[in-house]
């Protein structure tokens, strides 16, 4: 259920390891969305491929030789565009790279809420921000940081978690994972009073937690802008 998309190379690049990439582009309320994204060299002017996610889920996937560090670019019409790069210079096998990328809305800053599903922030039981969920935290990084320029805005980021597990645990778990949220969002230069972290574990659900697919809605990060 991915689409997979072939690349023309450039004569020097045939010889290297390839590396797969596989990713998800999503909206701000966790729809999956079509977008354009175009890949090129880092140290070139110009983009050397393009292709599309899928509208139904949301996924691409390509492959790249590597040996050089490369940039992406995600567009997708009334979205603010997105742009990261992956760095092969030093990779010697071949690989996987996931990338799960979140693109605002250009009236983000009116809907006002952002919904992380913890599946692409975090691993199994962990609170640390896995690295291919980095560019999406990134994008919202930026639209933050227009919205600095504009208006006076407040960001409470809630945990929750599913009911697997004692009430205390959860708690404690959802706390941890917004609080690596909050930290990603400091460490970019965030003024720390804008933000205010809430622990919700398990208290707050939006689906039921009788299957797997309800539990997965339900472990998530909540970013809201509040008065």
């Amino acid at each position: 259920d991915r689409n997979i998309y072939t690349v023309k190379l450039p004569n020097d690049l045939m010889d290297n390891y390839f590396v797969d990439i596989a990713g998800v582009v999503r909206n701000e309320k966790n729809e999956f969305i079509e977008s354009k994204i175009s890949w090129g060299i880092i140290s070139e002017d110009e983009y050397f491929y393009k292709l599309r996610s899928n509208e139904f889920n949301g996924k691409f996937s390509l492959f790249l030789p590597a040996g050089k560090h490369y940039i992406y670019k995600v567009e997708k019409e009334n979205y603010i565009p997105f742009s990261g790069s992956i760095d092969l210079r030093n990779t010697t096998k071949t690989k996987k790279i996931n990338l799960d990328i979140v693109l605002l809305s250009k009236s983000f800053n009116l809907d006002g809420s952002v919904s992380l599903v913890d599946k692409f922030l975090f691993d199994y039981n962990e609170a640390e921000i896995k690295e291919d969920a980095k560019p999406g935290l990134s994008n919202i990084v930026y639209a933050l940081k227009i919205m600095d320029k504009s208006i006076d805005w407040k960001l409470n980021i809630s945990g929750h978690t599913d009911s697997i597990g004692s009430k205390q645990y959860n708690l404690v778990l959802s706390e941890k994972r917004a609080k690596a949220v909050y930290d990603f969002l400091i460490a970019n230069g965030f003024n720390p009073g804008r933000f205010k972290i809430e622990a919700l574990g398990e208290s707050n659900p939006v689906a039921e937690n009788k299957t797997e697919e309800g539990r997965a809605k339900n472990r998530r990060v909540v970013l809201k802008i509040v008065e």
